[in-house]
């Protein structure tokens, strides 16, 4: 059996659309401020990003975001 995190998260569908196209945004800080600010909140914002962060140090390869918006599932390839 394997585990996969799933974070839920509220964003709009084009930062959603942002954060798929690469996983770049989790170390890079200059590729995080293009897409942070499709956040409607920046607090909430790097709370994503360090919980992505956080998977990503723990060793998950996936993750999967589930955008309650769209009620969909969307998986990131972390390394």
């Amino acid at each position: 059996m394997s585990n996969m995190p799933i974070i839920v998260v509220d964003i709009p569908p084009a930062t959603l659309v942002a954060l798929m196209r690469t996983n770049t945004w989790i170390t890079n800080d200059e590729a995080w401020k293009s897409i942070s600010s499709g956040f409607n909140n920046h607090i909430y914002a790097q709370q994503v990003r360090d919980a992505v962060a956080t998977r990503k140090e723990d060793g998950f390869p996936f993750i999967l975001l589930y955008a309650s918006r769209e009620e969909r599932a969307l998986l990131l390839q972390l390394c």
